[in-house]
């Protein structure tokens, strides 16, 4: 018979245990934390005490053999198979700071050594893979340079990234198709910095970089070829430019064949620019006039003209100042002394061709 009461299933006892044995599972778990932090820690200190006397071995050893006063395996017998990735650090230390002979010299102290970390190309932390990349290239790009345009294929961009600017750095033209096909899985990084970055290779990858862009392929690593032309100042890219512009290409690389026709375009390349500057998009009529203002005679001054009353205020600055740059001073002066809506930019474009 129900007597009115409910029965508890956990004895005061058993809630003891469960809390006794809680805090103790609590208690293991920080102790285990902190022992694991105080042996990492332990073993990070003595790792560097040991590296730290190795380079205190390694350091006037390395200043010897620079100055030939040692040989170099006097040097390479202090370093066992353990260190050598440090060794290696070491040098390339060094080697960023050296030039010339001095530089070479690292090189061949580094040759015997390099080879033991070609594994690391393999390596599952695709930092690593990395670091033996920019190991190679800066200790030994003459005798590894394959491997590392090997390593532009890596499933990490970022390691492509650094086999890349590796190879760009390192004067080695021969590697510029390798570094174009990759150019789609740069997409993170700044346009302008990966112009700035194939253009390092020299004039000589100027052919490659003109037959990408005139290519059918991705619009934005074409664009990317534009800018690097515009910055080696290849006159041959002109008429690439223009032919590429006269098919209506994606925004952004019609954008970087105006700039680039701005730079190495002529007379002949003004009428596919004229083309651009009734354009509905404001930036591409601000570059077509911009370029206008480099390119184009003296028929186009009206066409400049007429911009500065453009109803986008970027497009009417370019116009005046492609207008002051393609000799129209008499026309700003009218127009400053007007009473026109753009008397002001004209008079301030004319007093800063004064000072």
């Amino acid at each position: 018979m129900w007597s009115g009461g409910t029965s508890n299933p956990w004895t005061s006892g058993q809630l003891f245990d469960i809390v006794l044995w809680t805090t103790f599972g609590i208690v293991a778990v920080v102790v285990y934390l902190a022992g694991a932090a105080f042996a990492m820690r332990l073993r990070n200190v003595i790792r560097a005490r040991r590296y730290s006397a190795f380079e205190a071995i390694w350091e006037p050893l390395l200043l010897d053999v620079v100055s030939d006063l040692r040989p170099p395996t006097d040097l390479l017998e202090t370093v066992p198979q353990r260190s050598t990735r440090h060794f290696l650090k070491f040098l390339v230390r060094y080697a960023r700071l050296l030039a010339g002979s001095d530089r070479r010299i690292i090189g061949e102290i580094a040759a015997p050594v390099l080879p033991r970390i070609l594994g690391d190309l393999e390596a599952r932390s695709s930092s690593r893979r990395a670091l033996a990349v920019q190991t190679l290239a800066t200790l030994g790009i003459e005798d590894h340079g394959a491997r590392i345009a090997g390593a532009l294929d890596d499933p990490s961009a970022l390691v492509s990234m650094v086999a890349a600017r590796s190879l760009a750095g390192s004067n080695h033209p021969e590697y510029i198709g390798e570094v174009l096909s990759n150019l789609h899985r740069y997409t993170e990084w700044n346009s302008r910095f990966l112009a700035s970055m194939l253009a390092s290779l020299g004039m000589e990858v100027a052919p490659a970089l003109r037959s990408f862009l005139k290519a059918e392929g991705n619009p934005i690593d074409r664009a990317v070829a534009a800018e690097a032309l515009g910055l080696l100042t290849d006159p041959a890219a002109g008429e690439i430019a223009a032919q590429v512009l006269h098919t209506g290409p994606h925004k952004e690389l019609a954008a970087a064949l105006l700039r680039l026709l701005r730079t190495v375009g002529g007379p002949d390349h003004a009428a596919v620019v004229r083309g651009y500057v009734p354009s509905r998009d404001f930036a591409l009529r601000a570059m077509a006039l911009n370029a206008l203002g480099t390119i184009g005679d003296a028929s186009d001054l009206e066409i400049l003209e007429q911009a500065m009353y453009d109803t986008d205020p970027w497009v009417a600055i370019n116009a005046a100042r492609a207008l002051l740059e393609a000799g129209g001073d008499d026309r700003l002066e009218l127009i400053a002394q007007s009473d026109s809506p753009q008397a002001v930019l004209a008079q301030e474009l004319m007093e800063g061709r004064a000072a």
